[in-house]
């Protein structure tokens, strides 16, 4: 049954006045580690509204549950976006490698707990030091300094060749021995 009068009006208002308590009010009362964490929420509560509409409702797949989906992935995404941790994860554990970035959040997630338990005030700190560190000393990353050493495991690249070299080539051969002709 429908309301009559101002029911829906009264029910905008009330989000309106809860979307702006969220904006306003939160980032002053919150801290920095909090208000992440809720924006990190939220945007999984856009998928969440997008599992509840469509498939709860109705039971159907719909585009408008790719819509929400979308809303919620691209959230998450420019959350993630502009965290330098992912930066730092990378250059630790070694660009250009699957396994160089894998190595990298464990490290550095590790260090992470670690130094936020016992030294809280310096995580941050730390966190640009090693950033530093890293790009000047090690910038191909542990993974790259573990290749360099020619450690087993990290030492699987092998070169792939496409095409023939030149001086291997047949037709390349035969074509410098009749160019002085």
């Amino acid at each position: 049954m429908r309301r009559k009068g101002g029911g829906l009006l009264i029910e905008v208002g009330v989000v309106v006045a809860i979307a702006l308590l969220l904006i306003i009010i939160m980032p002053v009362v919150l801290s920095e580690f909090r208000l992440n964490l809720l924006g990190r929420f939220l945007s999984l509560a856009i998928v969440a509204l997008g599992i509840d509409l469509i498939w709860g409702y109705t039971g159907l797949l719909s585009l408008g549950h790719g819509i929400f989906f979308g809303l919620g992935g691209y959230a998450i995404a420019m959350y993630l976006a502009f965290s330098i941790e992912m930066v730092i994860w990378v250059a630790v554990g070694g660009r250009a490698t699957l396994i160089g970035a894998i190595v990298g959040t464990l490290l550095v997630n590790y260090a992470r707990t670690f130094l936020s338990e016992q030294f809280a005030e310096i995580w941050l700190f730390f966190q640009g030091a090693l950033f530093l560190i890293v790009v000047t000393v090690l910038p191909d990353g542990i993974v790259g300094w573990l290749r360099s050493q020619n450690i087993l495991f990290f030492n699987r690249h092998q070169q792939i060749a496409t095409y023939p070299t030149l001086e291997e080539d047949a037709e390349v051969q035969h074509e410098r021995e009749n160019i002085g002709n």
